[in-house]
């Protein structure tokens, strides 16, 4: 059984809202029914908590969407495959989604509308391509589709993260080592050089001062710190600040590279899977567009779309845009020409995918050796203010 909340008019049309346990909505507003009521809405209950908990994992879904796939492609009905897949899992956030979705099935529903009651774990892309498939009745052919496409996005955002997994982490390390020595270290050495009544070399007056102010504000700067993450991290969140974010992101040296290979990639992926799956040309764009992660393409493909529905080919509109490279006009214009778009898309989607590993490899190369270098200045800088006052006093003495 579950709780719904439901909205309905009694005899004398005065609006009613409470909440009833069925064991699905058709059940609860046949409930409503034998008690005179007039269902309005009946909706299932939300409980209030942390989204996080409730999150599922792409590499979860990933495998929930292609077990669903190989029992349907044997001939188990949905609703039964959905309960089979129920009593394997072990995270209860799949079971509730699971145990919901069988039950939408047994009412009446079809999978893509039970999916959309979990916006947080279903995208409107996933939905779409599942929808194709229960239209054109190759729904296991759909959820493989997904799950490799899936796949495939997994793989691609791991190889970027995994590119600068590495420095970061190097560079994090280089600045805690170098707050102890600026806190603690700077300090003694102060006291040390101070009884020998010498003038310090400005580099080592310059770090001793920076030491006093960390230490006398140290707690005022962390916060501060804090404050400046939490505020861009609301601001990127924000159609304004997302958009500056964004943007920015396809101006940086280097890194630009990398992401407008990975952003045609996705585009080229995800458009490939929609055309495959029969969704209308337009509709698939309206998808992609949201689907690629950033703002500046997303606008570009709306306004390619728009140019679609007046009869301008996709392929010329993507000629206008610096950022969709010759070689996508070039490829997607031979699929519109040969009627295999969704394979020319295929294609492209790979070429990308290798690029970006490509990329990655080269950048992973290029990171190694100016690590070494930013290293080898941050202990040359405090050597020197270490030890050049020792040589000093030592000539004074």
């Amino acid at each position: 059984m579950q709780l719904f909340s439901y909205t309905a008019k009694d005899k004398n049309g005065q609006l009613l809202k409470g909440e009833i346990e069925a064991e699905n909505e058709n059940a609860a507003a046949k409930v409503l029914s034998s008690r005179e009521l007039i269902p309005i809405s009946v909706e299932l209950h939300q409980e209030q908590t942390f989204s996080f908990l409730n999150k599922v994992s792409l590499k979860d879904k990933v495998m929930m969407i292609r077990q669903l796939a190989t029992m349907i492609n044997a001939g188990l009905p949905i609703a039964q495959s959905l309960k089979t897949l129920e009593a394997q899992v072990n995270k209860k956030n799949i079971q509730k989604i699971l145990a919901q979705t069988s039950s939408d099935i047994e009412g009446g529903s079809q999978l893509s509308v039970a999916f959309s009651r979990f916006p947080e774990t279903f995208s409107a892309l996933e939905l779409t391509l599942i929808a194709s498939g229960e239209t054109s009745g190759n729904l296991d052919k759909s959820l493989l589709r997904l799950a490799d496409q899936l796949e495939k996005q997994q793989s691609l955002v791991r190889k970027v993260r995994g590119a600068f997994i590495y420095p970061a982490f190097v560079i994090g390390v280089v600045v805690i080592v170098a707050a102890i020595i600026i806190v603690y270290v700077m300090p003694q050495m102060e006291e040390l050089y101070s009884s020998f009544n010498a003038e310090l070399p400005f580099l080592t007056r310059m770090m001793i001062a920076i030491s006093k102010i960390l230490s006398r504000f140290a707690p005022f700067v962390f916060l501060a710190l804090i404050g400046f993450f939490i505020y861009a991290r609301v601001s990127i969140k924000r159609p304004a600040g997302r958009r500056i974010w964004d943007k920015l992101k396809l101006k940086l040296f280097g890194i630009n590279i990398l992401l407008k290979k990975m952003y045609m990639a996705r585009f080229a992926r995800t458009l490939a899977g929609l055309v495959a799956s029969g969704v209308p040309l337009l509709d698939s764009l309206a998808i992609v567009s949201k689907a690629v992660g950033n703002v500046i393409y997303e606008e570009l493909i709306k306004k390619s779309a728009k140019k679609v529905k007046s009869g301008i080919a996709l392929s010329e509109t993507l000629l206008e845009s610096p950022l969709f490279p010759v070689i996508v006009h070039q490829m997607i214009a031979v699929g519109e020409r040969t009627g295999e778009l969704d394979n020319m898309l295929e294609n492209l989607a790979n070429y990308y995918e290798e690029e970006v590993d490509t990329t990655v490899q080269s950048i992973s190369r290029l990171i190694e050796p100016a690590l070494i270098v930013i290293l080898a200045l941050v202990i040359g800088v405090f050597l020197v203010a270490i030890m050049l006052p020792i040589y000093q006093i030592g000539s004074v003495l």
